[in-house]
């Protein structure tokens, strides 16, 4: 009897167009192919997903290779008669051609520009701020199963509803979400999830069970190696909506952490530099890095310099 990898390699040959005479035997043999749509009928199988083809098209294709196998097996001016196993076989490939169809899912895909933000107010009335050339996509039926897929940077603001957990695919990594805000940062490689308020379960391939998340924590999910790393953060420094930070008491060394990390640089702290001191300040987004390293300077009595080209020092 044909397998579900059998079949599925088949209709992928048929859309390239290179189907053999074997292979147009085997889709119109009765009832093995009957039994097989039968079986995928009853499990609920999404297989036809991942051939990328409209459902309607895969069954389009399919009935006339069948009726052409068929067709060629009858002589000139004569019916075709199906035995019982052929009727079988048709009323498997309806159900399952009508299950097909029924199952195609149409999205909603958010952008946000590329040098601008975007905030998405959802079907559910959940909150999404994207970061530039970020995205977003969920079921135009979203009510119904709350999960959503977010490219780059997005900020949660979700609401809760009983029953109804809300879930954030990034990449191989799934959070999952009761009523809370959060930021997820997916890149090709990383991805990173801050819990600002409530609780969220991150899961990930390499993780047996999930790892709940309270306020002020950060996972960070290395995809190549599988490396899952939970700290404690100032969630604060993370919200990137307004385009302002404050910082009340910042030690010195967490604050050009910060910067190194917004702004991809190198700034080091000299060795004379008490790295504990504390700053309070604002720190705006659409500021210029040596217009904030300044602001630093100027606040704790600090100079710059430049070393081997790339790297700044503040002594």
């Amino acid at each position: 009897m044909m397998t579900l990898d059998e079949l599925k390699k088949i209709i992928g040959r048929m859309f390239a167009g290179n189907l053999s005479a074997d292979d147009r035997k085997s889709l119109a043999e009765e009832q093995p192919l009957a039994s097989l749509l039968e079986e995928q009928w009853h499990n609920g199988k999404e297989w036809h997903k991942e051939e990328k083809v409209e459902p309607q098209d895969m069954w389009n294709s399919i009935v006339d290779e069948c009726w052409k196998e068929k067709s060629r097996s009858v002589p000139a001016g004569k019916k075709i008669f199906f035995t019982l196993a052929g009727w079988t076989a048709v009323a498997a490939v309806s159900l399952f051609a009508a299950w097909l169809i029924g199952t195609h899912v149409s999205y909603v895909t958010v952008e946000a520009p590329l040098e601008a933000k975007k905030m998405v107010l959802l079907p559910d009335s959940s909150k999404v701020w994207l970061n530039a050339a970020a995205s977003i996509r969920y079921r135009k039926d979203f009510v119904k199963d709350r999960k959503v897929e977010l490219g780059g940077e997005g900020f949660f603001d979700v609401r809760k509803m009983e029953g109804k957990p809300f879930i954030v695919h990034a990449g191989q990594a799934a959070i999952e979400v009761k009523g809370t805000e959060f930021n997820v940062m997916r890149m090709p490689e990383t991805t990173t999830v801050t819990l600002f308020t409530g609780a969220v379960e991150f899961s990930a391939p390499e993780l047996d069970s999930p790892v709940r998340m309270k306020p002020n924590e950060q996972i960070a999910y290395d995809i190549r190696t599988g490396q899952i790393i939970l700290g404690k953060v100032d969630s604060a420094e993370y919200d990137w909506r307004t385009g302002k930070y404050k910082f009340v008491d910042k030690p010195l060394k967490d604050l050009i952490h910060f910067i190194n990390r917004n702004y991809k640089v190198n700034v080091t702290l000299g060795d004379e530099v008490n790295k504990e001191v504390l700053f309070t300040g604002t720190i705006r987004r659409e500021e210029g890095l040596m217009d904030v390293l300044d602001k630093i300077c100027i606040n704790m009595g600090l100079e710059i310099r430049h070393k081997d080209g790339e790297k700044i020092e503040l002594y």
